[in-house]
């Protein structure tokens, strides 16, 4: 069933950011394209939970597809910001929930959330950083999942697309350390 909604799910990018130029898709857009192709019997549910890691929080959602016999699941992991101009607690709380749970969604749906490639050039700065991210984690023998790990640590919030100069920078030396020698 799952693999049936996959294939048949078509969920545009209709949101745009003028800050960055580029079009998004959100989790209210993925779960309007989705609800109807949910075969009776079946059900898709969003839960969040609060989690803590290095002194930040985290809303870590999860998105589930179930039925009497089946239950499939997968995880989205977004930071809360501490503050941001013009946000209350509770605003602060929902935009990370909107964000844990599109990743959950994306994860779930098997939905390749990267911008569209007729948006970018060729090669952004950004490939150009995964392929010595990656590098990196093969020389310190390190998995993909240990270096979002560090990511998310280093304050991205959707790695990789959010990850800053300094971010990078954080990132690298992290997984340096994790190929230097023990003294």
């Amino acid at each position: 069933m799952l693999h049936d909604i996959q294939q048949k799910l078509k969920a545009p990018k209709d949101q745009y950011n003028s800050f960055g130029k580029y079009k998004y898709r959100s989790a209210e857009s993925i779960l309007e394209a989705v609800k109807p192709l949910i075969p009776a019997g079946y059900w898709l549910t969003l839960t969040d939970t609060i989690i803590e890691c290095c002194g930040h929080a985290y809303i870590q959602s999860t998105a589930r597809l179930m039925c009497a016999d089946h239950n499939i699941s997968a995880t989205g992991l977004a930071r809360m910001d501490d503050t941001r101009k013009g946000m209350d607690s509770a605003q602060l709380t929902g935009c990370a929930s909107s964000y844990a749970r599109k990743y959950a969604l994306c994860g779930l749906f098997a939905i390749d959330d990267t911008r569209d490639s007729d948006t970018m050039p060729a090669e952004t700065p950004t490939d150009t950083r995964l392929d010595e991210i990656k590098a990196a984690r093969l020389k310190a023998g390190m998995t993909p999942q240990s270096v979002a790990q560090i990511a998310v640590q280093c304050g991205c919030k959707s790695f990789p697309h959010d990850m800053t100069d300094n971010q990078f920078n954080a990132i690298m030396e992290r997984i340096e350390k994790c190929t230097a020698p023990a003294n």
